[in-house]
């Protein structure tokens, strides 16, 4: 629906106080596995839209393309971002907004539901 080329899912991991990829479509592990962690202070739209808890855009062009960077919000606030590679300027494009961000709002629930269930797990434990 997207035409994405592909998207990582970006966790805040609180103890070293920064953002790590999680979880990625798109790109092969050898990719991957040569992302740096991004602090909270970074220039560019990972760090700020955690830092916003707003939709940041990377305008694409010709020759690069664009993106788009929604937070992941839950109760306890932002606890990572979605970023979707996007080809063609669709980053601009009012419905891919959208739904880039209804996307990440659902993947904020799954992670919010995920973070209770571990909760529960270290009381019983």
């Amino acid at each position: 629906i997207l035409d994405a080329v592909g998207l990582i899912i970006w966790t805040w991991e609180p103890a070293a106080a920064v953002l790590r990829p999680a979880l990625a479509h798109g790109y092969p592990d050898t990719v991957l596995a040569q992302l740096p962690a991004v602090a909270r202070e970074a220039e560019n739209a990972t760090a700020a839209a955690f830092r916003s808890a707003g939709l940041c855009a990377v305008t694409g062009s010709d020759r690069m393309n664009g993106a788009l960077v929604a937070p992941l919000i839950t109760s306890v606030g932002c606890v990572g971002v979605l970023a979707v590679e996007l080809r063609h300027g669709s980053e601009q494009t009012a419905c891919v907004r959208a739904l880039v961000t209804m996307f990440a709002a659902q993947l904020a629930a799954l992670i919010a539901t995920a973070e209770r269930a571990e909760a529960l797990d270290r009381k019983r434990a």
